[in-house]
Parts: structure tokens; sequence; C-alpha cells
């Protein structure tokens, strides 16, 4: 099994980074051990990409 986490950050509170790694351990809980990856990348809100140009 493939788990890809493509999180994002949840204003004021957890950055992206940290919301992966929060989603990675629930998915660890839940399914025990995995035989398979977890993938966790940082969503990033291409919107505001463009205003940084």
């Amino acid at each position: 099994m493939k788990l890809i986490f493509a999180s994002d950050s949840f204003k004021g509170s957890l950055s992206s980074r940290r919301t992966a790694e929060l989603l990675a351990k629930a998915a660890r809980e839940v399914f025990g051990a995995l035989n398979g990856e977890i993938i966790n990348t940082p969503f990033v809100n291409v919107c505001c990409i463009d205003s940084i140009r």
C-alpha cells in the first residue's frame, strides 16, 4: 500500500510539514506496520507563486 499526503498548512497553528508528519503517524496507528511507503509532500498554493514573481 502506498499513501501520499499532500498537506497544506493550518494558518497560525500547523505548518504543512507538521501536518504531513501527523497524517503519517495517524496512518501508522490505524493501519499498523505498513507494507509500503508513506510519501509526504507539502502542498503549495499556486495562486501565491504568481504574486511572488
